[in-house]
């Protein structure tokens, strides 16, 4: 979102396979030669923040920005914060992180209600991680799908006040994942050899459309209103930005408007969490996943939003998409994390 870049191009990847989250690995921080939009913002006279509820976000980039608050609060907090730091500012970028939905769930009192959460043990993280036997398990799965878009609507909520506070500037609102509800378990698990052996939830160990496909939404004043399904990677977020401000960068990271990347793009998902380095490419309504490590290359009709049975055979131009992307590069060093960091990460899930 912040390079315009893939993992494979600005560095930012695990460096073993398939990964242990017992061991503690963290992934290499992207190159600092790859400009991102807080750097090309600042050196227009912008001024820059992130504020975030995930440290693995700080750390990854948070050096970019001219002030970095991380802790993980309620979306109030963290809007409140963001708003406090734009207040009086006339030229700013400012990168906001919520983390309601990600596990343990934030759940608003009012909206247990809302919609209808039952009280139940571990609905803010997770059971039924490596089987879903029990009679109890679809009353649980439920009741966990319910928790979690009560937590999303507490986040949109916290953000409304937000957007309607500014006027004509620019906004991006996106997700940087979703989240898998048990749609794909068996799936799951002939791609990946997951150490944990948790398959069908949470986010991190797939690709597939529950977790890969997020909502794309985005104000500008060329930006032409309308709403559509169309395949549109991240990566377009920095140069659309650039672009919405008219602004002329010198560099690797151009301006381009949406419509470049509306429709066009063979989008591509990479460098998941725990088990393989999993690579997905789209192309129209068809979609390849492929486990390197494993030589495992299944295709998909996703015209519906979802995977269904994997096609017979791997269309020719699915694999040329996916090779023409590349290897790519290695990034910097390897995150460091203090203790304080490394204790969040364990309650986030993020090690074990």
């Amino acid at each position: 979102m912040l390079s315009g870049r893939y993992p494979h191009e600005h560095g930012g990847r695990m460096q073993s396979d398939p990964r242990n989250l017992a061991a503690e690995e963290f992934p290499t921080r992207p190159r600092e030669s790859v400009p991102m939009l807080p750097d090309v913002l600042e050196a227009a006279g912008y001024d820059t923040a992130m504020f975030t509820a995930i440290p693995m976000a700080e750390k990854a980039a948070g050096d970019r920005f001219q002030r970095v608050s991380v802790t993980y609060t309620a979306a109030d907090e963290r809007v409140a914060a963001a708003r406090d730091w734009m207040r009086g500012r006339d030229r700013w970028c400012c990168h906001l992180q919520l983390g309601d939905p990600h596990a343990p769930l934030d759940v608003p009192d009012e909206h247990r209600e809302t919609f209808d959460v039952p009280a139940m043990d571990d609905l803010e993280d997770w059971r039924y991680r490596e089987s879903t036997d029990g009679d109890d398990f679809e009353a649980y799965r439920d009741a966990r799908v319910r928790a979690y878009d009560a937590a999303v609507r507490g986040a949109d909520d916290a953000l409304a006040a937000l957007l309607d506070s500014l006027d004509d500037d620019t906004v991006v609102v996106c997700g940087d994942h979703g989240e898998a509800f048990w749609e794909h378990a068996d799936l799951e698990r002939r791609l990946n050899d997951d150490p944990r052996g948790y398959y069908g939830t949470d986010h991190g160990h797939s690709v597939l459309e529950p977790v890969a496909r997020v909502p794309l939404w985005i104000r500008a004043p060329n930006v032409d209103q309308g709403c559509d399904d169309d395949v549109v990677s991240l990566t377009a977020v920095a140069p659309v930005v650039l672009d919405a401000l008219d602004a002329s960068v010198a560099g690797d990271l151009e301006p381009a408007p949406l419509d470049e990347a509306r429709g066009t793009e063979r989008a591509l998902c990479e460098e998941t969490a725990y088990g393989y380095n999993q690579r997905a490419v789209w192309v129209d309504d068809r979609k390849l996943v492929d486990v390197p490590a494993t030589g495992t290359r299944l295709a998909f009709d996703v015209g519906d939003g979802a995977e269904g049975d994997p096609l017979e055979h791997v269309p020719e131009d699915l694999v040329d998409a996916l090779e023409g992307y590349g290897d790519g590069v290695q990034g910097e060093d390897a995150i460091d994390v203090d203790d304080a960091t490394r204790d969040r990460l364990e309650e986030l899930g993020y090690l074990e």
